[in-house]
């Protein structure tokens, strides 16, 4: 079965299926099961790179639906089906008057992957406003978990390392008044007319600075970020910073986070590579893949980056998508 991905990578997996609802689900991790095959439910393939054969169990989520309830003047609970499209998913909420999301518009994918890398862009994250995820066991049981359950981290989740969990719902508690963020400094500019921008104004804003910057996976095949902003220790970046004083660095929980995007740049990765393969432009930490190279091809590309990075900034890059195989 051909695993669909955003990448442009031709990739089949050994078996597979398309599910359209929780006992398609889970008919298929019993077929897997049966026949000793690691199973897989996946929804956009916005942020995986699948060898060229993958010997698993490949069950892509076509799973839809969105109902909301009532909790307290302020908030509604939305519980969303992991097959809904995220980018249309944040609109929809926007048009009901439900806000918090404008922040992570255009971030390509499905619901069901946002918890995975706790996705986050422009200030916000996604575990700030996930209540719950409901997942299937590779036993079959459903059970929800909390958000206090989903071990959320800066691009990481339990979601991570327990892939056999299967996220077929996900709730989000959403408000019904207006709370912009702006704290980003590139959504503050695009703001800077405006005294009390709407929750569309800013969504707008960061749908504008995404397509500025940011390739579109359906005509520039890419998984988005390629790498995780690394966080280093404090004295470590210090010391860097001593070197090139306008290196960014931001604070965070006792950590410094550098940027990935910063550091590729500086060592010339935006000027190499290939027609088929190379760094986009205005953001060198997304590989895009024109020639639909195979995965390895991507892979040792993305390795010389992570080497030179570490040559020159004694810097580990670690991957932000997962690898299939």
């Amino acid at each position: 079965m051909p695993i669909r991905n955003t990448l442009g990578v031709q990739a089949e997996a050994l078996a597979g299926c398309i599910a359209h609802g929780v006992d398609d689900v889970k008919q298929a991790v019993a077929y897997a099961a049966d026949h000793g095959l690691t199973f897989r439910l996946l929804g956009e393939g916005s942020n995986i790179i699948p060898s060229r054969e993958v010997n698993q169990f490949i069950c892509h989520q076509a799973m839809k639906g969105i109902h909301t309830r009532r909790v307290d003047a302020a908030h509604e609970l939305v519980t969303v089906a992991a097959g809904e499209n995220w980018h249309g998913f944040v609109m929809r909420m926007l048009q009901a008057g439900l806000y918090g999301l404008e922040n992570l518009a255009l971030i390509p994918g499905s619901v069901g992957a946002a918890p995975v890398q706790n996705i986050g862009a422009y200030g916000v994250e996604v575990a700030q406003f996930l209540q719950s995820v409901q997942v299937m066991e590779p036993t079959g049981e459903v059970r929800d978990m909390d958000a206090g359950e989903c071990g959320f981290g800066y691009r990481s989740s339990v979601f991570q390392t327990q892939a056999q969990l299967s996220i077929l719902t996900v709730t989000f508690k959403l408000g019904k008044q207006p709370a912009i963020n702006r704290t980003y400094l590139e959504v503050d500019q695009a703001l800077h007319d405006v005294d009390s921008p709407s929750p569309h104004a800013l969504a707008d804003a960061v749908i504008q600075i995404r397509r500025r910057k940011l390739p579109d996976p359906a005509t520039d095949p890419n998984v988005g970020s390629f790498f995780k902003n690394p966080l280093i220790a404090v004295e470590d970046a210090e010391r860097l910073r001593l070197r090139e004083p306008d290196l960014s660095v931001f604070h965070q929980a006792g950590r410094a986070k550098l940027s990935a995007a910063q550091l590729i740049d500086r060592c010339g990765w935006k000027d190499r590579g290939t027609p088929a393969l190379y760094c986009w432009p205005t953001q060198p930490l997304v590989i895009v893949n024109p020639g639909h190279l195979a995965a390895t091809e991507v892979l040792k590309f993305a390795e010389d980056i992570r080497d030179d990075v570490v040559s020159q900034y004694d810097v580990q890059l670690e991957l932000e998508p997962s690898v299939l195989s």
